[in-house]
């Protein structure tokens, strides 16, 4: 049984170009981290749920273009172990969805997170979900989003030019 999970937040900077360009080209500038490239579009990075931090392998998809904004496919796979050596475990639920970076007007940024998850552990596992875990799962979405849009503030802060 699949669960649905989604959360967003207004990113608060003045010239909103480098964000777009961090979120355009440089996965790991801006997930939770210190995030490390492993491979072919994959990051060992860190989700939160309160105090409480874990590794997971994340996959980061290609940008692409919006009406409004630019979109990139992330999901992840809990994991354990540090730096680049780390190895799956399916303990805890995945994720799969999208990072939206939406650019309504050349002043305004907003960063939307959506998805969905599975339970692991079959019937056990939805029963759990029903109890607690969905509620871990939306607070984890909206850290990651605050995460994330802490990154892009200070990276646009810094005014570190992007590499190309």
């Amino acid at each position: 049984m699949e669960r649905n999970v989604e959360t967003s937040r207004p990113i608060l900077v003045d010239d909103p170009w480098p964000v777009v360009e961090r979120f355009l080209d440089e996965p790991a500038s801006w997930l939770p981290g210190p995030a490390h490239e492993l491979a072919g579009g994959r990051f060992r990075s860190t989700i939160r749920l309160g105090r409480v931090t874990h590794a997971v392998v994340a996959d980061v998809g290609d940008a692409r273009s919006l009406a409004e904004g630019w979109v990139r496919e992330v999901g992840w796979t809990p994991a354990s172990g540090r730096g680049t050596h780390v190895r799956q475990t399916r303990y805890l639920p995945g994720f799969d969805g999208e990072v939206v970076l939406r650019n309504p007007d050349p002043d305004t940024l907003e960063l939307e997170i959506v998805g969905h998850y599975q339970p692991p552990f079959g019937v056990v596992g939805a029963l759990v979900d029903v109890i607690g875990m969905h509620r871990a799962a939306e607070v984890t979405v909206d850290e990651l989003a605050e995460d994330i849009v802490a990154r892009l503030e200070a990276l646009s802060r810094a005014r570190v030019p992007a590499s190309r």
